[in-house]
């Protein structure tokens, strides 16, 4: 299962909608609430594709994964310590899996191809906030040689900031 990645287009946004929304009613179902009727938005959504930040990823011509790279960090991320490594970063938002491709090893694939197309356009560090209580998140990053930078309490629940260095 390998899927093939390109940036989203703006006739993605329904399937890409759907594959959020498909994800957080299974967050919820497993006790997760970080996302809800606010977060994430279609109109960020919107935005993020119209920006190109928003990558998907394709299997058999569905979209079965999507996410964010950009420099946005949130205010509370000052709270972690992070690498210097100037604006050679990127932030990661909205990594989603679609529900039915979860545990399947999908997300780390696309960990990997995120850092790869890093290194290609000179990126050193991906940053990321992810909610304390999404154990399985929490363990991917980990696994995959995230490092604990720090940790904010936010309206939801408390999040924790991770970085690579790439």
């Amino acid at each position: 299962m390998k899927p093939e990645y390109r940036l989203a287009r703006i006739e993605d946004l329904q399937d890409i909608w759907d594959l959020l929304q498909g994800a957080r009613k299974k967050m919820e179902t497993e006790g997760i609430f970080q996302w809800d009727d606010t977060y994430p938005d279609i109109g960020e959504i919107r935005q993020s594709i119209q920006q190109q930040t928003m990558t998907v990823g394709c299997l058999d011509g569905k979209i079965v994964v999507c996410y964010v790279l950009d420099h946005r960090m949130e205010p509370e991320y000052v709270k972690g310590v992070w690498t210097d490594v100037g604006d050679a970063y990127y932030v990661l938002h909205r990594f989603c899996i679609h529900a039915e491709y979860q545990r399947k090893g999908l997300a780390k694939q696309t960990l990997a191809y995120m850092e790869q197309q890093c290194q290609k356009k000179g990126i050193h560090a991906i940053r990321l906030d992810v909610f304390r209580a999404n154990l399985a998140a929490v363990n991917m990053y980990q696994h995959a040689d995230y490092v604990l930078t720090g940790w904010s309490d936010w309206v939801k629940g408390p999040c924790d900031f991770y970085e690579k260095v790439i």
